[in-house]
């Protein structure tokens, strides 16, 4: 990160679920200068996170604070929630400021024993991370064409371009409205029209999207 004031910033972890918890810490940063900060956060018995789609943490960069939230006596430990206790005093007067910048990039936040280097990930690992979740036809154009698999009967199918989360909510488009939906899991999907092979080239999809997020 790296700050155009100089001076002390504090960072948080609050937990969202059962009775809330902060864990504060506070870094000092030179102007005008990029700081890598790494910091070890141990874990606590009273910490409670619910497995479901709401917020479980929120990781905050404290950029400025008043007076009314500085009034915490210690830092690098949890407590529970108290918005005075945010920060401990001292930080830098970033509000009152004319002008003043906050850069930060390349956030990790990882379990384990301890920080390992930041991982720089190609952007077609992140894509197929994100497909888990959900993925959709990008062109206006699209046409996957049905196939004659016996002799009354044309299938199409769409495998996932990487195994879903779980077995998706699928939204698909079809150039005839006959079609029957007789397989969907995680992998692919797959869908048969009663259709002859002198139908020639007359079935397929136009558009598809499958979602499988939390």
């Amino acid at each position: 990160m790296r700050v155009s004031l100089a001076g002390k910033y504090t960072f948080t972890f609050q937990t969202a679920d059962g009775t809330a918890y902060l864990y504060g810490f506070s870094e000092t940063l030179v102007a005008d200068t990029w700081t890598k900060v790494t910091q070890a956060i141990p874990g606590n018995a009273n910490l409670q996170f619910d497995n479901d789609a709401n917020v479980g943490l929120y990781v905050h960069a404290r950029v400025w604070l008043g007076s009314d939230f500085t009034s915490a006596s210690s830092e690098n430990a949890w407590a529970a929630y108290n918005s005075a206790n945010i920060s401990t005093s001292g930080i830098a007067n970033f509000a009152g400021t004319s002008n003043a910048t906050f850069d930060m990039t390349g956030v990790q936040l990882e379990l384990g024993e301890q920080a390992t280097p930041f991982e720089h990930e190609d952007a077609g690992t992140t894509l197929l991370k994100c497909q888990r979740y959900y993925h959709k036809n990008g062109s206006a154009s699209f046409h996957r064409y049905a196939y004659q698999y016996v002799s009354t009967h044309r299938m199409v199918d769409i495998r996932h371009p990487v195994d879903m989360r779980a077995s998706p909510t699928a939204t698909v488009t079809f150039s005839s409205g006959s079609f029957s939906a007789f397989g969907l899991d995680n992998k692919q999907y797959k869908a048969y029209v009663s259709a002859a092979t002198t139908d020639g080239n007359s079935y397929y999809i136009t558009a598809y999207e499958f979602d499988a997020e939390l």
